[in-house]
């Protein structure tokens, strides 16, 4: 039954003593590790890398035995460098696949302001709010046609302003100026908006490792779900040891299918998509080699656990995930 929440800021030393109390190893150094990491990180942030090393029954919070401030601190510290090796893969492909588009689109249909025209949309009621969306993005207010007043010191960016003061017609700027402001977010329903044409050519660019072609309906998939992992990452929401509800999609019947597995749930299968999407991108692959390096920093943590890699194999061993071999099935 639900009740009231009462629930109180407390003091550190008052936390201390709970996480003591419950079984918690703490020696001299993870005293002054537990209260530089309530400062830093924060009681409740820190009780989210708790759970791996407290009891599943009973549910009482108890640790498992032996378990050390400094094995949540390195749990907790591989977390944020994964987080920030994922970010930067995100990065790459965040910049390549809106380029992608844009440059697909003003190309093709010879018209750099195609993101304003129904006409590029499967259905029509996608154009208005896409149009909305993206006249927000250039500070742009569509109802009283004009753009807005700069919204700091600074003001606005400097190409805006630039197109603002030089032109009138179209009133809002070209595609490319749009794909510098609006989110990853943005250009992945944007993309799945669009004809089935042009998204057909678009997700043409990225190919598995045997060549086949990506399709549309998976591109778009993946789109979506990488862009909600890249807010997470981006907001430094904790990712490991996590179930992600925005799971994408499994590949049809080929190749590539056989390095996911039946549920794509959790971490490792958003880490292959990234993977397989880099592949088509420039300098992407590297990404995969300073993957494995982290891995291997952190091998004393339960890596399986943690990120799903190694499930399925052989003693559920990370280093025989077949996302290290991806690679392979281009032979």
């Amino acid at each position: 039954m639900k009740r009231k929440f009462e629930k109180k800021a407390e003091s550190p030393k008052v936390l201390f003593d709970r996480m003591q109390k419950r079984g918690l190893v703490i020696d001299k150094d993870g005293e002054t590790a537990l209260y530089d990491a309530f400062r830093q990180i924060g009681y409740y942030r820190f009780t989210g890398f708790c759970l791996p090393f407290q009891k599943a029954k009973p549910k009482n919070s108890n640790f498992v035995a032996g378990t050390t401030v400094q094995q949540i601190l390195r749990l907790h510290n591989f977390d944020t460098e994964l987080r920030a090796l994922c970010g930067k893969a995100l990065e790459k492909l965040e910049v390549s696949i809106r380029i992608a588009i844009c440059d697909h689109m003003a190309r093709r249909h010879n018209d750099p302001h195609w993101y304003t025209k129904q006409k590029h949309y499967e259905h029509a009621d996608y154009h208005q709010s896409t149009l909305e969306e993206a006249a927000h993005a250039l500070e742009f207010d569509l109802v009283n046609d004009k753009c807005f007043a700069p919204n700091s010191v600074s003001g606005r960016q400097k190409f805006l302003e630039h197109y603002y003061e030089n032109y009138h017609t179209p009133n809002i700027p070209p595609c490319w100026m749009l794909s510098e402001v609006a989110s990853f977010g943005f250009w992945s329903i944007l993309y799945k908006r669009l004809t089935q044409q042009d998204r057909t050519q678009i997700a043409s660019r990225w190919t598995f490792p045997d060549k086949e072609v990506m399709q549309p309906i998976l591109f778009s998939d993946w789109l979506w779900s990488i862009s909600i992992f890249r807010n997470r990452c981006a907001h430094h929401s904790r990712i490991t040891h996590r179930v992600f509800p925005f799971q994408p999609l499994l590949p049809r019947e080929n190749k590539s299918r056989a390095l996911f597995k039946s549920k794509t749930s959790d971490l490792s299968s958003l880490l292959l998509v990234i993977a397989l999407l880099l592949r088509s991108s420039a300098q992407g692959y590297q990404w995969v080699d300073d993957l494995r390096v982290l891995f291997e920093n952190y091998s004393d943590i339960d890596l399986t656990a943690a990120t799903g890699v190694g499930v399925g194999t052989k003693n559920n061993d990370w280093r025989e995930d077949p996302l290290w071999h991806i690679d392979k099935l281009a032979k």
